[in-house]
């Protein structure tokens, strides 16, 4: 991990140094720049966002099935094979895509966090209050329980956008 956030901060870092001797070499420093910066690379920009965009999305549905099928293994104690768990999530998954639209698993999956993150306030909650030597704990305590209604009522209440 710690390589990954220094081959990042010198890939900003380098972006940053390149820009700015864009800038510097007569292009300005307004909005106009940015678009005269981008010209040699519009044609194909639009390509390289989008191919970027399914990419990141392709990554994220990869990691998330590697993680639901080791889950789904470990649940039922290994029992269901990784491999017959991967073909459950496919199913459940074509099962969601074709029965619903797009706003509602979009939906779904907000209320999903929504739930996921009630229930890590509720932990942060209980763990403050075992904690009896925390600093500001009763601010702690209210700021978490606060935190989880918001969740709470976030799963409760949401619904898809039309």
């Amino acid at each position: 991990m710690r390589a990954a956030q220094v081959v990042s901060a010198v890939i900003y870092l380098v972006f940053i140094a390149l820009a700015t001797v864009l800038f510097h070499d007569g292009l300005g420093s307004d909005v106009t720049a940015i678009i005269s910066m981008t010209r040699p690379v519009a044609l194909v920009l639009p390509l390289l966002l989008a191919v970027a965009a399914i990419g990141s999305q392709f990554s994220a549905a990869v990691a998330d099935d590697m993680g639901a099928g080791g889950l789904i293994e470990d649940i039922t104690n290994r029992k269901l094979p990784i491999r017959y768990a991967y073909v459950l999530i496919l199913f459940v998954t074509l099962f969601l895509t074709w029965e619903t639209n797009v706003n509602l698993i979009i939906a779904y999956a907000s209320r999903a966090f929504a739930l996921y993150y009630f229930l890590q306030c509720g932990v942060a909650f209980l763990v403050a209050w075992d904690l009896k030597a925390l600093g500001r704990r009763s601010l702690r305590l209210a700021g978490f329980a606060s935190l989880a209604v918001a969740c709470l009522l976030v799963f409760v209440l949401g619904l898809p956008s039309e």
